[in-house]
Parts: structure tokens; sequence; C-alpha cells
């Protein structure tokens, strides 16, 4: 790895001729550096191993909150305060509000966040 490393920092390329670098790839009886290609999707990673190899998906299952629930979700609640927003700014507050402006007018009234009294409070 190390002979990886200070390739790049010496040529930007890990796999740098002997010409350049102390020891050869051959002598060190490391394999080449293949060339990263990152997927479309943007979830592709190199394992480092012997072998160097390019997989996709590292623990999506693990992120999967992250990556498909919170967007959905933010995405959702900005759609609902939005609409929200626009009727009580046209005045249409005191008509009849749907169930999920109903719904959301109360999740931010009761929902409130602050900070811990002191750093040794946030740890407990």
């Amino acid at each position: 790895m190390m002979t990886y490393m200070a390739n790049f920092i010496k040529s930007g390329n890990p796999n740098q001729a002997h010409s350049v670098s102390r020891v050869a790839f051959s002598e060190a009886a490391l394999p080449p550096w293949h060339a990263f290609q990152p997927h479309p999707e943007g979830d592709s990673y190199m394992e480092v191993e012997p072998g160097l190899s390019n997989h996709r998906g590292l623990r999506r299952a693990q992120c999967s909150f992250w990556a498909d629930y919170v967007p959905a979700l933010t995405a959702s609640t900005g759609k609902l305060s939005s609409a929200v927003l626009e009727g009580e700014s046209a005045g249409l507050g005191a008509g009849t509000p749907t169930p999920e402006t109903k719904l959301f007018v109360d999740f931010l009234t009761t929902v409130t966040q602050s900070k811990p009294k002191s750093e040794k409070d946030a740890y407990n």
C-alpha cells in the first residue's frame, strides 16, 4: 500500500513505471491498480485488498434510511409545507383545511427542539 501511495504522490499514478519508482511492481509482487470507473448512481467503491477489486453498494442496507427514506420524506413534507404556506398567504387558512394540512400544522406546533442544558447533559 505504501508503494501505491508513494507512486501516486510522486506522479499521480499508483502504477508508475520503474524509472520513477525505486521498486518495480514485478519485484514487489503488487497487482496493478486498476482505473476506478465510477457508476452513474454513485455507489461504487474500491476494496483495498490484495486483488484491488471494484464493487458497488457498500453498506446499502445500512444506508437505505438516509439514501432512500429521508429524501422521500423531505420531498413530501416540503410539498405539504409549501401548500400550507400558500394557503395561509392567500387567506385560505381560515377556510376548511385538508386533513394533511391539519396534521402538518399539529406536527409543527408539537415538535420542539431545544439545546441540552450543559455538555454533561448531552452525553447522559
